[in-house]
């Protein structure tokens, strides 16, 4: 089985970043679902990133590493947490602002930041 990496993906993981926004297209049907992964845990390991395939409902049990179905992208690499839960919503609300939603495996649009310090 033919294994794809991120588009777009770092070479190495960056020490100075929390993760990213990726966005993942089904060639098929054109359909995308967008969200968010970190690269690091709270206890400073690194994650499954590179290998990660999404946590979306309906993608669960289906492999978007076989790059003959599916196109696994790194949208925004992200300083922060808020950063990275920003541009995800950002993304999908212009979709359903657009009239798009259908165009998208999301089911749900989540946005709680801690803008102030």
């Amino acid at each position: 089985m033919l294994k794809q990496s991120w588009i777009n993906a770092p070479k190495e993981t960056p020490k100075d970043k929390v993760g990213f926004v990726y966005q993942i297209t089904q060639l098929k049907t054109g359909l995308k679902y967008i969200g968010i992964k970190k690269f690091w845990t709270k206890k400073g390991k690194e994650t499954n990133w590179k290998t990660y395939k999404s946590s979306g409902a309906k993608l669960k049990g289906i492999d978007v590493n076989n790059p003959k179905k599916y196109k696994k992208e790194i949208l925004y690499i992200c300083d922060t947490i808020t950063d990275m839960k920003v541009k995800e919503a950002w993304l999908q609300l212009d979709y359903y602002i657009s009239g798009n939603w259908s165009k998208l495996m999301n089911e749900v649009i989540n946005l709680r930041v801690r803008i102030r310090k």
